[in-house]
């Protein structure tokens, strides 16, 4: 299989906020990837006469894959870099440590998450996650 470079970049009002650069060159197990939990979602579902948010819910999507069936896994290296927008300067923040970067391509089925905190229910309640 041919080397893999991805390129990742997240646009906010047509400037760079974030880029992502990572080169795939090694296959590899995937009983080998480094654990991804907790997978955190945040869910927000908008009022249908759009007067603001009708759920609000951080998710912990870390179990809820099923069927899985990989195609192809990869390693590699990666780097990371922050820039300033016009909303925020994000480029002050400078990685500590890389650790890699990974790539999968797969079929799977997501079930159902677990709610870890539901904002409108409990909107001046600290959150205190723990992994």
């Amino acid at each position: 299989m041919d080397e893999r470079v991805m390129v990742t970049d997240t646009l906010i009002a047509g400037t760079s906020a974030m880029s992502i650069r990572s080169t795939m060159q090694s296959d590899l197990d995937p009983k080998n990837l480094p654990d991804g939990g907790p997978s955190w979602r945040l869910k927000v579902i908008p009022k249908a006469d759009g007067s603001g948010v009708d759920v609000m819910q951080l998710i912990d999507g870390s179990n809820v894959m099923s069927d899985t069936k990989i195609h192809v896994c990869r390693t590699g290296d990666g780097v990371v870099e922050f820039n300033s927008v016009p909303l925020f300067n994000l480029a002050d923040f400078t990685p500590i440590s890389y650790y890699g970067a990974y790539y999968m391509e797969m079929d799977f089925t997501e079930n159902y998450g677990e709610i870890v905190h539901d904002f409108l229910s409990h909107p001046d309640q600290e959150i205190c996650i723990r992994p």
